[in-house]
């Protein structure tokens, strides 16, 4: 991470020249290099300008690039502003992938082909667009698994596991979800470009959701080792862990908590994209209702509302029941009306109190 910080802005001015000269493929190729930055730090405005900069030449390039250019836009779009349209570009990618794939087009040419299927079922997943048990997520996974074991791809295939893992139906044999995870991170060794802790933060949310409280510390443990850059999921992945080492009594207070959320919202593009509002404010209702902080629970459950009007996806799977306990406690506690009347009223926050609601600047 280090040495790509270090050529990103090379690399921009690369992207900028190739725009600027109406070369849109050397400027795709370039933004490649610092994919990474995006990824890692959920600074998605950048490849969202630089990606609606090239689409605008897309008729210049190859249709196999088309294809990658509408599944990178896609994507920023999904994690950025408008996931709408990023499905919406998602599946167009997909269908002209399918297309070249028909026409014999070279796998080489279409490597992002088994990507751009798991983004969209990830996307769906988030909308609860695939089933009241993610019987469609389940269906394009494993037929994205099938290609890349077909083309050998040890480190899609990885992927592909565990989030089989992590999203198939929550009624499922529990320990069947583990052997899966087990299996996924046997792919991701063998095939030496991805590191098996890779899925520890997936583990862990799924161990949470099954009360293995003492597990999914250990696996969020193990996703905060992988990466201490100041990443963006490494500091939600800090905030999951001092939130479960509160639930285990483990933890001097909720400062960390609260520490990792402030230090995730100090980067502009974190602050406005809400990305993980609605798992920091669930995790955040959990632990309020433990400690009698019943209006806050009420708050966040408007406020995750707020969230979900906003970018059109739900609360993820693995934290609902944990919310929705904490939100009958609290009911409990302050009544029916009380409590409805509470979250009605957060109900009407902008999306920006909802994030001074998270940093604890509570005036609202």
């Amino acid at each position: 991470m280090a040495r790509i910080l270090a050529e990103a802005d090379n690399m921009r001015q690369a992207i900028t020249w190739s725009l600027d000269a109406g070369r849109p493929e050397l400027a795709l190729a370039a933004a490649y290099g610092i994919t990474r930055i995006w990824l890692a730090r959920g600074r998605w405005s950048e490849p969202l300008a630089i990606y609606g900069r090239i689409d605008e030449m897309r008729d210049r390039l190859p249709e196999h690039l088309q294809a990658e250019l509408l599944f990178k836009l896609g994507r920023a779009l999904i994690h950025s502003s408008d996931p709408d349209r990023g499905i919406q570009a998602t599946e167009q990618a997909i269908d002209m992938y399918g297309q070249l794939e028909r026409q014999g087009t070279s796998p080489e040419l279409l490597a992002d082909q088994p990507r751009a299927i798991l983004d969209l079922a990830v996307a769906l997943l988030h909308q609860d667009r695939v089933g009241e048990h993610n019987e469609l997520f389940v269906e394009l996974v494993t037929g994205m698994l099938e290609m890349v074991r077909q083309r050998g791809d040890r480190t899609l295939e990885a992927a592909a596991l565990a989030n089989l893992a992590h999203h198939r139906d929550p009624r499922g044999d529990p320990n069947e979800t583990r052997a899966l995870f087990d299996e996924a991170e046997a792919a991701a060794r063998e095939s030496g470009t991805i590191d098996p802790d890779a899925f520890a933060s997936q583990r862990a949310y799924f161990e949470f959701d099954q009360d293995e409280y003492h597990a999914a510390k250990e696996h969020w443990q193990r996703a905060v080792a992988l990466d201490e850059d100041g990443a963006t999921q490494v500091g939600l992945d800090h905030a999951c862990l001092a939130a479960v080492e509160i639930l285990l009594d483990e933890h001097p207070g909720r400062q960390t908590f609260d520490d990792a959320i402030l230090a995730m919202f100090s980067d502009d593009d974190t602050r406005t994209s809400l990305r993980h509002h609605q798992t920091l404010l669930a995790l955040r209702a959990g632990l309020d209702a433990r400690a009698g902080r019943h209006e806050d629970v009420a708050k966040a459950s408007g406020a995750i509302e707020v969230v979900r009007a906003a970018t059109g996806n739900a609360v993820r799977w693995d934290l609902r029941r944990f919310l929705s306990d904490a939100e009958a406690m609290s009911r409990d506690a302050l009544g029916d009306s009380a409590f409805d009347a509470t979250r009605t009223h957060a109900t009407e926050l902008t999306p920006e109190q909802v994030t001074a609601f998270l940093l604890g600047r509570n005036n609202t």
